[in-house]
């Protein structure tokens, strides 16, 4: 994947407006996938996402503290052209979390709900 991502971008039109309207309509065929990892405190959501996106920003607690704070997206390979992205939110039964927030914000726009464990 890593190394198909360069070629196809340097194949992209030369036309900055031509290429953006192909991207819009590729977007509206084809949303982005968006994977949503949720489970308890400490069961590996941001672990995992740090694994498979490289995103050294997706910070790693120790034990069974908290250490997500609000949900966060982390789109891969990058920011400005994702073909996935992945939610990371709150361990579930942390003090003061009510997931039905986060349920409600991500249950139109999730494609897959992973639960760690």
């Amino acid at each position: 994947m890593a190394t198909f991502w360069p070629v196809w971008r340097s194949n992209a039109s030369a036309n900055q407006a031509e290429y953006e309207k192909e991207i819009e309509q590729l977007c509206r065929k084809a949303p982005i996938p968006s994977i949503w990892l949720f489970g308890k405190t400490g069961s590996g959501k941001s672990s995992i996402i740090r694994y498979l996106t490289g995103a050294e920003s997706a910070t790693i607690g120790e034990g069974y503290r908290p250490e997500t704070k609000t949900f966060r997206r982390f789109d891969f390979p990058d920011s400005v052209e994702p073909l996935l992205s992945f939610i990371d939110t709150r361990g579930l039964g942390e003090a003061a979390y009510d997931p039905q927030v986060d349920i409600e914000r991500f249950e139109n726009s999730t494609q897959l709900m992973l639960v760690a464990v």
